[in-house]
């Protein structure tokens, strides 16, 4: 009869001490790998899912000042200044750049131009000039650092008036219109976004400048669930009545009132910031310079438009972006009415009303506010680009078109529109007073249905539709990115590169510090990217996940040996001391 040392033959510790160490490394290997893959997915989503300026379409806010002041030094209808507002007690000071060659941006001061036609010596000899007030529109740009596209639409203004004054083709619109742009409101917010922070909004002081108006200021903290509910209610009621044809007065929703107290308050309702307004809006109203100089600005023109672009949303809306209902129905029907022909010709996705209307929440302490209390007729805030597709976090792509095609078609749509809405205000100003208010909510309708005309024509003829750009620029950037593979591998993020020469998958083992803060900065001014450079991280994301998955089916595999090993020396050896079973040995016969 076979004995148990025949049947179980004895396993040598060297292979028990071997499968011990294969084991414990494969283990800490996959962890490593797994962390090291971790680390290394957010670290390489950031150059190749988030877009990055060109410079060689975009402007720096420096090379934008050089540009708007060779262009401004060679026109004769256009004047650049720079206001400064040190304080609310002081004084604002207004001066030319080329005549103060010494002025030099600082805190204090924003730059802004004037264009208006100048009659020539010719002129004033062959007709009378007529003595009228000239209808002054004010035009804002460039209110928070990421929006770098606004600022490229009022140098694009700029070029095309002083164009046409060269050429002898002024707009015949602007002989009875000033124009009063502000290219960058926010020079230093614009500087901090241009340096890497592409979603920052607020100025230097880490403050919104669209919260730091006095009208409603500090409210932003306190709007409540009911208010959010009234407010919504009164601006159906008020949709409603105006598709019915019936005016529902002030009086009329006066029991809408969503003014309550007593109640405990809650944070902003905006979706980008939900604790936002209580560290955002400054320390008082006019805290900040650069709303002290926008103040400035309106004082002295006076104009009867002010229209403020932004980026992040496709919509024209109009005041009350705090408390709608405090619009007049009269105002309201004014305001809507004369960006019809806007809408018709430059944005027919535009959502138009109230923010709450258009975007569902409200803020308080803005710009639009503060100048419809100051009874300026015609008050916008147009926000006139977004890119759906973009991913969180992606703020220059949701903001700002990335190839130079889109570029040029959302600035030169949006240039256009400017000098239309300028057309129409003016006009709507001359019959109101001349003919009455019927005459002129009668000719904004015409212009709106000969701008739905002239933009069916355009599209009829195949040129291509401006709406259109934000799809056109995601498609196109992912193919700029990957046809042909043709961007320089130093271009193309820390997934694409060879680190210190070693090619392969676990190359990110051998790189040391100063190559990996290479890579990250070559990585940083990488490409526009799309859905396929998405499905390229997903793919090395998953072969990383495959070495990972290996790994641990080779160490659990190892571990089993390991345990029958184990058990076969310990508990079944008869011939060590160790065992935990000691069968009875077998009599031996004679």
């Amino acid at each position: 009869m076979a004995t148990l040392e025949s049947r179980m033959p004895l396993v040598h510790p060297f292979k028990l001490l071997l499968c011990l160490v294969l084991s414990l490394h494969a283990l800490a290997f996959e962890g490593l790998l797994q962390a090291a893959g971790e680390v290394r997915k957010d670290r390489a989503a950031i150059p190749l899912r988030f877009a990055v300026p060109d410079w060689n379409v975009y402007h720096r806010t420096n090379d934008l000042y050089s540009r708007l002041s060779t262009v401004v030094e060679s026109c004769k209808s256009a004047s650049h200044l720079i206001v400064r507002a040190p304080s609310l007690t002081e004084s604002a000071q207004h001066f030319r750049v080329d005549q103060r060659t010494s002025v030099t941006d600082d805190a204090d001061s924003i730059r802004y131009i004037t264009i208006t036609h100048r009659a020539s010596p010719a002129e004033l000899a062959g007709r009378i000039i007529r003595r009228r007030r000239k209808t002054r529109i004010m035009f804002v740009f460039g209110e928070t650092g990421r929006d770098f596209l606004t600022s490229e639409i009022a140098l694009r203004v700029v070029e095309a008036t002083c164009a046409a004054n060269a050429s002898r083709a002024l707009p015949s619109a602007l002989s009875d219109i000033e124009l009063i742009l502000v290219p960058v409101v926010n020079p230093n917010g614009r500087r901090i976004a241009e340096m890497g922070r592409r979603c920052e909004r607020t100025n230097a002081n880490d403050v919104d400048l669209d919260r730091n108006w006095p009208v409603h200021w500090n409210e932003s903290a306190r709007v409540r669930e009911t208010e959010r509910q009234e407010t919504r209610r009164v601006a159906a009621l008020r949709d409603a009545g105006r598709v019915l044809g019936v005016s529902m007065s002030q009086r009329a929703l006066s029991h809408h009132d969503t003014r309550r107290h007593g109640k405990e308050p809650r944070p902003d309702s905006e979706s980008e910031h939900s604790n936002y307004a209580p560290f955002a809006i400054g320390t008082h109203p006019f805290s900040e310079a650069e709303t002290r100089a926008l103040k400035a600005i309106v004082e002295k023109f006076r104009p009867a438009s002010y229209v403020s672009l932004r980026t992040g949303a496709v919509a024209l809306t109009t005041p009350g972006d705090c408390h709608p209902e405090e619009v007049q129905d009269a105002d309201q029907s004014r305001l809507l009415k004369v960006v019809e022909g806007i809408t018709a010709s430059h944005c027919r996705s535009c959502k138009s009303g109230s923010l709450w209307n258009a975007s569902g929440h409200t803020k308080c302490g803005t710009a639009a506010d503060y100048m419809h209390s100051l009874q300026i007729p015609f008050v916008h805030t147009w926000h006139v680009y977004n890119s759906p597709k973009a991913v969180q976090g992606d703020c220059f792509r949701r903001h700002n078109p990335v190839t130079k095609e889109a570029y040029e078609r959302v600035v030169e749509n949006w240039a256009q529109a400017v000098f239309n809405f300028s057309t129409a205000v003016h006009n709507w100003m001359t019959l109101e007073s001349s003919v009455g208010l019927d005459s002129a909510e009668q000719n904004a309708s015409l212009s709106a249905a000969e701008a739905m005309a002239r933009r069916a024509d355009r599209l009829a003829r195949g040129i291509p539709d401006p709406e259109s750009a934000e799809n056109d620029d995601h498609v196109a950037g992912d193919n700029w990115l990957h046809a042909g593979n043709q961007i320089p591998i130093e271009q193309r993020g820390r997934n694409l590169r060879l680190l210190n020469g070693r090619p392969g998958l676990l190359s990110w083992l051998f790189a040391d510090r100063e190559t990996e803060n290479a890579a990250d900065a070559n990585a940083g001014a990488g490409a526009p990217s799309g859905p396929r450079s998405n499905r390229r991280l997903g793919q090395e994301e998953e072969g990383i996940g495959s070495v990972t998955g290996l790994l641990g089916a080779f160490a659990a595999l190892l571990l089993l040996w390991c345990g029958i090993l184990g058990v076969r020396r310990f508990i079944f050896n008869t011939h060590s001391k160790r065992s935990l079973f000691r069968p009875r040995r077998p009599e031996k016969t004679a």
